[in-house]
């Protein structure tokens, strides 16, 4: 399994350790959860920790830096400008996960927006 796959199955536990203490604090009536909500917050806390520690956990939020950045940049009109956005926010992926060598060449290639 890839780090990145890796990272987002914890923060997958994470967000669904998350719904499950909403749950509770919804029914927070009853005095047995409250002990549940603490347990959940612990679990929560300690793979958060382990999330942020994880070697893909880089490489995932850049990941997610570059599709918010790539649907924001669909809803342009300019299509020439979109694609020449689009160039740049993959080459920061490439960057941010260590493969500046392959950015540098591809900015060498000649390019033709039309």
């Amino acid at each position: 399994m890839s780090e990145v796959r890796a990272a987002e199955k914890l923060r997958e536990k994470i967000s669904r350790l998350s719904s499950q203490r909403r749950a509770c604090e919804l029914s927070s009536g009853r005095g047995h959860n409250i002990a549940r909500m603490v347990r959940l917050s612990d679990e929560m806390e300690r793979l958060t920790t382990k999330l942020v520690a994880h070697p893909g956990y880089k490489a995932l939020t850049a990941k997610d830096d570059a599709i918010k950045r790539l649907r924001a940049i669909q809803n342009e009109c300019d299509t020439e400008g979109g694609h020449i956005e689009a160039d740049d926010v993959l080459c920061d992926l490439l960057e941010s996960v260590g493969f500046e060598d392959v950015v540098a060449e591809f900015r060498k290639v000649k390019k033709w927006y039309a």
